[in-house]
């Protein structure tokens, strides 16, 4: 696959069966315990809240849709809500386009950067992000939202978890 053949397209409402369904792929890249079994789908009112701001991506190749990001305006922040990539296509540079054009959507408003949560210490979360760009956000420092949705992964089972940002 060439990067150059990656397409990214704008999602609509009436995709979000495929969005879960790779949200779902996706997730199966995680080890083993990381990622609550059986938990909530992908939260369908977000997703409708993205597409609706036009801030749902999804990537494809030779019209096979392999990749998405979904993200939405919180604390004056692009904030990443979703991100995955087919495990059959990773490695292929395609999570990096999607991660330029959320930060280029971000810019296009002129906000101050993208923030997101993510595992600290798997190698495809917090590291990967890290190598693009993005730092993680001290306790100290955190909004009252990111920390809201921090205490909501908790709730939810997910541990050893960071909020992260990339200023422009």
């Amino acid at each position: 696959m060439n990067i150059h053949s990656v397409h990214l397209r704008l999602g609509g409402i009436q995709e979000y069966e495929t969005l879960a369904a790779l949200d779902d792929i996706s997730g199966a890249q995680f080890p083993p315990g990381r990622v609550p079994v059986g938990g909530p789908p992908y939260d369908r009112a977000a997703f409708e809240r993205s597409v609706a701001a036009r801030l749902t991506w999804f990537a494809e190749v030779e019209n096979e849709t392999i990749g998405y990001a979904t993200s939405e305006i919180i604390a004056r922040h692009l904030h990443l809500l979703g991100f995955g990539v087919h495990p059959g296509h990773t490695r292929e540079g395609i999570g990096t386009v999607l991660l330029d054009r959320v930060k280029q959507d971000a810019r296009d408003r002129d906000l101050p950067g993208v923030t997101l949560t993510t595992f600290a210490d798997v190698s495809f979360n917090g590291p990967y992000y890290a190598k693009r760009g993005f730092r993680e956000i001290p306790p100290a420092e955190l909004s009252p939202e990111l920390t809201q949705i921090l205490n909501a992964e908790a709730v939810a089972g997910l541990t050893h978890r960071i909020a992260m940002q990339f200023r422009f």
